[in-house]
Formats: C-alpha cells, sequence, structure tokens
C-alpha cells in the first residue's frame, strides 16, 4: 500500500475534534504539529548565528535533543496539550516510527556539530558550515 494510500485511511485522533486540531495546527490525519520542527530549527538557527556572533556559541552547545512530547512539555506553545494527546494516539507503525527515526538522525547530526564545536574541530565542516 502506498504511503499516501495508508496516510488516508488513519483515523483522525480521537482526542481532540477535526476543528480543534486545526486550530492547534495539528495535522487532524497524522496526529502531528509542525511546532515540533521549530526544535531542529532553533539548532540550526543557532549553528547560523555562531558564525556571525560568537557570543551564541553557549546557545548553541547547551542545544539538546529533545522528544514530541518532551519538547511540548517544555514548550509555551497554546495548544501544546492537544498536540501531545493526539500524537499519542498517531498510528506508531507508520508516522510515529517515522518521525522519530527522522527526529534521531537530525538529534545525532546536530550533537557531532555541537561536539566538533565544542572540542575546537572546525577542519571537518564543509565550508558551509564554517
Amino acid at each position: 500500500m502506498s504511503t499516501s494510500a495508508k496516510r488516508e485511511q488513519l483515523p483522525a485522533p480521537a482526542s481532540a475534534d477535526k476543528t480543534r486540531l486545526v486550530e492547534a495546527n495539528v495535522n487532524p490525519q497524522t496526529g502531528f504539529a509542525s511546532d515540533y520542527l521549530n526544535h531542529f530549527s532553533e539548532a540550526v538557527m543557532l549553528l547560523e548565528l555562531m558564525m556571525e556572533m560568537p557570543e551564541c556559541r553557549e546557545d548553541f552547545l547547551a542545544w539538546q535533543p529533545r522528544k514530541y512530547e518532551e519538547h511540548f512539555a517544555a514548550s509555551n506553545f497554546k495548544h501544546r496539550d492537544v498536540a501531545i494527546a493526539a500524537y499519542g494516539e498517531a498510528d506508531p507503525e507508520f508516522e510515529a516510527d517515522r518521525l522519530s527515526r527522522r527526529a534521531a538522525w537530525f538529534d545525532g547530526h546536530a550533537q557531532r556539530k555541537i561536539q566538533r564545536r565544542s572540542s575546537g574541530v572546525h577542519s571537518e565542516l564543509s565550508p558551509v558550515e564554517k
């Protein structure tokens, strides 16, 4: 079964009606809120800022991976409870596993950059990252 065909068959999370999910910026079919991507955007932004503003180095080095639920629990996102509940009801075989694998890849990539920066190793970085 194709990804798009399976996605169409996903039941909407029961934690909230479709209107409430949409208001919370949670995809009604997947149960995921795009606000989670802000966690990763923060690491990229700090890395970019650090190139121009060395005083951002400590903020970048302090960045830590967070799981989906951890991100929302620590955020000021207005609808964080809806986002957490909808995620808990997402189809783990289809979406949660895929999201978790992609988040783990990014977390590992970011952690390697943080380790390089904290140890002062810059020669392994591409010209874009320097």
